[in-house]
């Protein structure tokens, strides 16, 4: 009567159990199954014949291992998730639980199985794996103190970071001083219920040091076990848009400065184009209509030559201003000495006039390596500008370094004053309205220096020295 009610007991609990029950052989034939073992293969028990012939072929190894284990008696029963392949061909995943029933002689009987099918928590893990982990933006949850509880690879890997260091940190420590204020104002917000979601941006720190731009989208919401606020965070790189934007501001910043040079020197330019042709017309027209007598004449023709003169040097100056900035440039190899020798040429006459004692202070065979064309042109201009000024010497240094190279043009002239050491190199600005000149001669060493990447600059004293330096 005990035994029948046991038995009683023991059918129902098997064939009435929420998950799969099965007896197997020890050569894997299944003995006995219940409805759900069949629910769950989509087979009938009279179609079940091991569980080898359903277990995936990826899972049958791992599966035997543990039986054999089973069967020497190294462990009493064993757990795994493995999957079968149901009647339909389609995948199910289940929980695994294996126990052995022993014989007098301890031989394995058969085998007690329960099964659990887990596919759809595995299809939910497999999806937040997907959307979390395998997400194209950073993704990450931290607690109300700004401790990180779960972040996703490529936040860290953004960051420099593993997984497992960046969860040892929290958003305080990561986040750019900077911008630690607005943060923690924001946190205080969403605690103090201010609002629920927030975006805005800010900088993080990487694990180099570096920099990291982003655009943060926080929503507030809740811990499941502790019903403790917590902020799930996504993270959107934008390093490179922000390098663009300053990209487009300094480019920006760039065309503002030159349209307001071009306008200035468009002013300027114009205004001693008109004065020169003004003066011409005058001259020429009081030689036309007052018939003067030969000497008026010849100081009005003159004064026609004077200004034609500096009419032509003017538009070839601004010849040359306009086709800096576009003309391609190549270097070469050549002997500074000998390009110097031959700008004196030209000012052979006033060197010998004011008998100008010419001093270089470096080896004459010194050979350099620059754009020939632009440097006899600002040598010229600087040249021109101390015969023009200098009492009785000029010297030349040469200093050649590793990647740049400096020349000094020193004189002993009048000077200039400090306050006009850097408004000489603006386009027609001339110390003294008596001076010859286009105004444009520094202006075009600083355009020409600016292209050869150099820089321009000058040290003076007043009856003293005077010294422009340049280095490209």
């Amino acid at each position: 009567m005990q035994n029948k009610e046991y038995d009683k007991r023991y059918e129902s609990i098997f064939h009435n159990a929420p998950h799969g029950m099965a007896i197997v052989s020890i050569d894997g034939k299944w003995l006995e199954v219940n409805d759900k073992i069949c629910q769950i293969t989509g087979y009938n028990r009279d179609e079940l014949t091991t569980f080898q012939e359903i277990t995936h072929p990826d899972d049958l190894k791992k599966d035997l291992g543990f039986l054999k284990k089973l069967i020497d008696r190294e462990i009493d029963s064993y757990k795994i998730e493995k999957r079968y392949i149901k009647k339909d061909n389609s995948i199910v995943w289940i929980n695994l639980s294996v126990s052995a029933v022993f014989d007098e002689n301890n031989c394995v009987k058969y085998f007690i199985s329960q099964i659990e099918d887990i596919t759809n928590s595995k299809i939910t893990k497999y999806r937040k794996q997907i959307l979390f982990d395998d997400s194209l933006i950073g993704l990450a949850i931290c607690d109300e103190f700004g401790k990180w509880i779960e972040v996703n690879s490529r936040f860290a890997q953004k960051l420099g970071y593993k997984k497992a260091e960046l969860l040892q940190t929290d958003f305080q420590s990561i986040t750019y001083k900077e911008d630690l204020d607005e943060d923690i104002k924001i946190l205080n917000g969403f605690l103090n219920n201010e609002f629920e979601t927030k975006k805005w941006k800010k900088r993080y720190v990487k694990k180099d040091s570096s920099l990291l731009w982003c655009v943060l989208n926080v929503r507030k919401s809740y811990d499941l076990e502790t019903n403790r606020p917590i902020f799930i965070c996504s993270i959107q790189n934008i390093n490179d848009i922000i390098l663009l934007e300053d990209q487009i501001n300094k480019t920006n910043d760039q065309l503002i400065k030159t349209v307001e040079e071009l306008t200035h020197f468009n002013y300027f330019a114009s205004h001693d184009l008109k004065e020169n042709i003004r003066t011409i017309y005058n001259y020429c027209k009081i030689l036309k209509e007052e018939s003067p007598d030969k000497e008026e004449a010849e100081f009005y023709l003159n004064r026609v030559l004077e200004r034609s003169s500096q009419l032509n040097d003017l538009i070839n100056d601004l010849l040359i201003y306009t086709k800096i900035s576009s003309k391609k440039i190549k270097n070469e190899r050549f002997s500074l000495y000998n390009l110097i020798l031959s700008i004196n040429e030209e000012f052979k006459g006033e060197i010998l006039k004011k008998n100008i004692d010419f001093e270089y202070n470096f080896d004459q065979n010194e050979h350099i390596w620059c754009h020939k064309t632009t440097l006899y042109h600002i040598l010229f201009n600087l040249i021109s500008n101390s015969i023009k000024y200098s009492s009785t010497k000029i010297t030349i240094h040469l200093k050649k370094g590793k990647f740049k190279t400096l020349i000094k043009i020193e004189d002993n002239g009048e000077g200039i004053e400090k306050i006009y050491h850097k408004k000489v190199f603006e386009p027609f600005f001339r110390l003294s309205t008596k001076m010859n000149g286009t105004g444009l001669g520094l202006s075009l060493c600083k355009k020409m220096l600016e292209k050869l990447g150099g820089q321009i600059g000058l040290r003076s004293q007043i009856n003293e020295q005077t010294i422009f330096w340049f280095y490209f």
